[in-house]
């Protein structure tokens, strides 16, 4: 289990180019400014975060790879931001060797204007273990792409999220290769499909000839709130042994109106009672992110609520957050003052 260190470092690129930075002595960085392309060693446990910002009327091509040497704990959360009317090209590669552990969030938080195409390369060795979860949201057209290979003992999750709205279209693509025994993948994928947006999902899990005791799980859920809006479901597995677990499944549907019918029952309003159900259905995709991970958990909740909850709903929570810092600042600040000097005697009679 990851714990997250005391203190943070961080990365600011702007358009896949380093700004600024806070590292630890423990991590070995190389940059090629020329092809943007920025590689990242860990050598010790750490937790970093990396902001991409790209400017507007742009397109840009940045690349992350990150090795994780034997037996460490890394959590990353790499967040992207502005793009208007640009074209944004990521490529993220992460090599973990042996007993090495990643937990791994992307929050994609572009323009509404921006198209945003990610490849994503996993190279998981002998008992190693990542936890990858992605947010993806805004933007006229995303793909994501996604390669995962497993050694002996490798085990993968994988959990994304896509909000669509209006007329954006979207491609999520995710390949993964059991290459030796005992080696575990869980996909999981929910969509959320708004106006007359559209989604493809196209997955495929090998399981290689004479492995053993592998475990797989695939699943893609889709919730359409327009007549208009549709989703393309393809779940693919490839079994090449006799020896293994494996589930895979898919599901397409709309508002449950019995349940809208009996939160109004309730006195709650019709939009408040849709903004409920929507947030039900897309909950237990955060289950993939570790708890330990404060910062990202928060800032994913948050952008949720933002996003799909009205801003008077939104309003009482942080009202409720800034409350609880003041008392917290107040009730540390007074330890910090001086005592009360002791109340004067009473004059003589």
């Amino acid at each position: 289990m990851f714990l997250k260190p005391k203190e943070n470092h961080w990365i600011y690129l702007k358009d896949g180019v380093v700004s600024d930075s806070y590292l630890s002595e423990n991590v070995k960085m190389k940059e090629d400014i020329f092809i943007s392309e920025l590689e990242l060693e860990f050598y010790e446990d750490d937790y970093m975060k990396i902001y991409f910002e790209y400017s507007s009327n742009i397109s840009v091509s940045s690349a992350l790879n990150l090795v994780l040497r034997k037996g460490v704990d890394i959590g990353v959360l790499i967040y992207f931001i502005g793009g208007e009317k640009s074209l944004v090209s990521f490529d993220f590669c992460a090599k973990l060797l042996k007993n090495s552990n990643l937990n791994l969030t992307q929050i994609q938080n572009l323009q509404h204007d921006a198209e945003f195409t990610t490849n994503n390369s996993f190279d998981l060795k002998e008992m190693s273990e990542c936890k990858t979860f992605s947010l993806l949201n805004s933007g006229e057209y995303l793909e994501s792409f996604s390669k995962v290979e497993l050694e002996f003992g490798s085990s993968i999750d994988v959990g994304s999220l896509l909000l669509s709205n209006e007329t954006q279209k979207e491609l999520f693509h995710c390949d993964i290769l059991h290459k030796k025994d005992s080696a575990k993948s869980n996909l999981y994928v929910k969509e959320v499909l708004n106006g007359s947006s559209s989604c493809v999902f196209d997955a495929l899990t090998t399981i290689q000839k004479d492995t053993k005791n592998s475990d797989v799980k695939q699943a893609n859920h889709a919730l359409l709130l327009s007549d208009k809006a549709h989703v393309n479901a393809m779940p693919h597995l490839q079994i090449y042994s006799d020896d293994l677990s494996a589930s895979h499944g898919c599901t397409v549907g709309e508002l449950d109106e019995a349940a809208i019918f009996y939160l109004v029952s309730r006195g709650i309003s019709i939009d408040k009672a849709k903004q409920i159900l929507i947030r039900a259905f897309i909950d237990d995709t955060l289950e993939i992110v570790d708890k330990s991970f404060l910062f990202s958990f928060l800032c994913i909740s948050l952008y949720l609520t933002s996003v799909l909850l009205s801003p008077y709903v939104l309003f009482f929570p942080l009202l409720l957050l800034s409350f609880l810092f003041f008392f917290f600042f107040l009730f540390f600040f007074s330890f910090l003052l001086p005592p009360s000097p002791p109340p004067p005697p009473p004059p003589p009679p």
